[in-house]
């Protein structure tokens, strides 16, 4: 999870320069990127 947490805040630092993913979607990261994702491991 610690990993993660790191992940979230470089997506959130370089989304600011680089428009990786929409900013409305940053606050609900867990729901919308990391658990999304983490489907796609099972």
């Amino acid at each position: 999870m610690a990993d993660l947490e790191v992940f979230r805040q470089r997506l959130t630092d370089t989304n600011a320069v680089m428009n990786l993913v929409g900013p409305d979607t940053l606050p609900d990261f867990w729901n919308r990127h990391a658990w999304d994702s983490a489907q796609l491991l099972t």
